[in-house]
């Protein structure tokens, strides 16, 4: 029941209808800030043929559960209930950038 709210409020099931079209539009929006709060780390990772959607998606898809702990995931539901989900994009940011250096490498 809950995660049924869950997918109404953050209007969730947009990301699984057919063809993706919320998720892709989410993976879109991500690379936009990581290519703009993140030039370096960013270039680096195309520099390496490696673009968002070969990792973000899990975040997206998995309502941000997937690789965080569950106290990173706690937070991010936090977040997500208070400030709503465009606050989560920005949080991911955050999360990629917790370690640049070993991008950077």
């Amino acid at each position: 029941e809950r995660f049924s709210e869950f997918m109404k409020i953050f209007n969730f099931a947009e990301v699984f209808r057919p063809g993706f079209p919320l998720l892709f539009c989410w993976i879109r929006m991500f690379e936009q800030l990581v290519s703009t709060r993140l030039p370096v780390v960013h270039r680096k990772l195309i520099q390496h043929g490696v673009t968002s959607a070969m990792y973000v998606d899990k975040w997206f898809l998995t309502g941000m559960t997937y690789n965080f702990s569950e106290r990173a995931c706690e937070r991010i539901w936090d977040i997500m209930l208070v400030d709503g989900n465009e606050k989560v994009r920005s949080s991911l940011i955050v999360a990629n950038s917790l370690r640049p250096g070993d991008v950077l490498i």
